[in-house]
């Protein structure tokens, strides 16, 4: 069982659990799987997380997308939750549309931001596979970045 994550309240949802069953295929979706850096106790070791999965993807898009998309989701998230007062949200709804853009752009250039730069993007030269993704969500290219570490079963 794992824990329920909502974007909503911005928390693991309490006594909210799943139960993954068998599956031919499962993904784990997160940073950390493709940081081997994070996982290293000495210099020369090589256990990595990363190590147990058969692949690994990275989703990109452009930079600019990205932050049109999360301004596009939290004012969203913005508007709902002036019906649900216990949502993380809910303070923004308060606040006047410019208001709470200008928050967002700055949650997005200061915090966001600075984690694409420093955190997420170096973790792309980990993966298997980069799949870049288009301003509709589609994806318009798959390449192929390292065969070394494909496991088949």
């Amino acid at each position: 069982m794992i824990p329920t994550y909502s974007h909503f309240f911005y928390d693991i949802i309490p006594y909210s659990k799943k139960v993954i069953e068998r599956s031919d295929i499962f993904i784990i979706e997160g940073l950390h799987i493709l940081c081997p850096f994070l996982y290293q106790r000495q210099e020369n070791d090589r256990l990595f997380l990363s190590n147990i999965f058969n692949f690994l993807i990275y989703l990109d898009a452009h930079e600019l997308l990205l932050r049109e998309w999360y301004l596009n989701r939290f004012l969203k998230l913005r508007y709902i939750s002036q019906f649900y007062p216990s949502s993380f949200f809910n303070i923004y709804s308060k606040m006047s549309y410019r208001e709470a853009v200008n928050i967002a752009d700055n949650i997005w250039y200061n915090i966001n931001y600075v984690n694409l730069k420093k955190n997420i993007l170096p973790t792309k030269k980990y993966a298997n596979f980069v799949l870049t993704k288009n301003f509709n969500h589609n994806i318009n290219s798959i390449q192929l970045m390292r065969k070394d570490n494909i496991r088949y079963h």
